[in-house]
């Protein structure tokens, strides 16, 4: 009983884990299940070339460099 009112070194321990496991799966890009990340979908592109600005685009309004890179 005295143990279970201080929970702080077990949840420590696990939220280690948990990072750890993160981290793991998102170097392997790859689920909880050991499946592989499915692709960005286009929506999800089209999201990170907006939000990157101008940086993403060429004054003729095709994709710079850059863009390309954030698209591969």
């Amino acid at each position: 009983m005295a143990q279970a009112h201080n929970l702080r070194p077990a949840l420590l321990d696990f939220a280690e884990w948990a990072k750890a496991e993160t981290d793991q799966r998102f170097a392997e890009q790859k689920d909880w299940h050991g499946q592989p990340w499915e692709p960005n979908a286009p929506t999800t592109l089209a999201a990170y070339i907006r939000h990157g600005g101008k940086k993403n685009f060429k004054k003729d309004g095709s994709l710079s460099k850059r863009g390309q890179t954030v698209l591969a």
